[in-house]
């Protein structure tokens, strides 16, 4: 649908809208190095909503509803983004990709599905995927060096974190899961200051996902991500949350995805 191939440049407050009758759409790709996609919405989308496969491209406060993969992040960094309603993946990380500061929701496949090496996921909320299919994060078997640092999986349909792999290069770090259908896999030495959830963190599921301060939930995620002090600065601490919100961040989130920015909408209309 929106294309860009070449480098330096920006895609800028794009909303890419399917009506349903048309396949194989990818809404919005940027392939070029060095390049951004900022303020971007894509719906309903048969392929990827929004996808950067350069590795020095940055996707900034994007949004995906109703695709089948929602966002797929090839060795680029993605930063501060919601992904809904997945048919498919919510969230491909492919080679030292980076994905950060995100909500994934209601999707009917894997949460965050890392499918290559060197990938880093940190402070990512994942929550309520269904299906056969319906892991929170699954790092795949033959690739080394994934980290997850600060990810919230909580009352996924499978396993809240599968790890596929023993490989010791692929590591949870102040991690945090409960309620997931099946029993999380993953070794022990792969896994360090795990938090595990007895009660519902969220203040409330699926319009806002800031902690709560239940007792087994939101309060054991509170200020126990990772870093809690920076190296040689122990003696001053920092207040770092599992999850995406942090502290005195965010507000009750809606259910359409609107941007505090005019936006120009791209209807798919036949079109491709």
């Amino acid at each position: 649908c929106f294309s860009i191939t070449g480098n330096n440049n920006i895609i800028r407050n794009i909303d890419v809208s399917n009506n349903g009758a048309f396949t194989g759409l990818t809404g919005i790709s940027h392939s070029g190095s060095q390049g951004r996609v900022e303020r971007c919405t894509a719906t309903s989308m048969t392929t990827t909503g929004i996808a950067g496969s350069a590795t020095s491209t940055k996707l900034i406060h994007v949004a995906a509803d109703a695709c089948n993969t929602g966002i797929s992040v090839g060795g680029s960094h993605l930063s501060h983004f919601t992904v809904k309603n997945s048919t498919g993946s919510s969230l491909l990380v492919g080679n030292v990709g980076i994905a950060e500061f995100g909500i994934i929701f209601g999707g009917a496949g894997i949460g965050i599905n890392t499918t290559s090496n060197s990938s880093l996921v940190r402070n990512v909320t994942v929550y309520g995927q269904t299906g056969a299919s319906g892991d929170g994060l699954q790092m795949n078997a033959g690739f080394a060096d994934n980290v997850a640092i600060n990810v919230l999986c909580y009352g996924n349909a499978q396993k809240n974190f599968n790890l596929t792999t023993t490989d010791l290069l692929n590591r949870l770090i102040n991690c945090a899961g409960g309620a997931g259908g099946v029993a999380d896999s993953y070794a022990a030495s792969q896994s360090e200051g795990f938090v595990t959830l007895t009660a519902d963190p969220f203040t409330a599921v699926s319009t806002d996902f800031r902690l709560n301060n239940a007792a087994g939930g939101g309060a054991l995620c509170r200020g126990t991500g990772y870093v809690t002090a920076y190296p040689t600065l122990t003696s001053v601490a920092n207040a770092q949350d599992i999850g995406a919100y942090q502290p005195a961040a965010g507000v009750a989130s809606s259910d359409t995805l609107v941007f505090t920015q005019q936006v120009t909408y791209l209807l798919v209309d036949g079109l491709d």
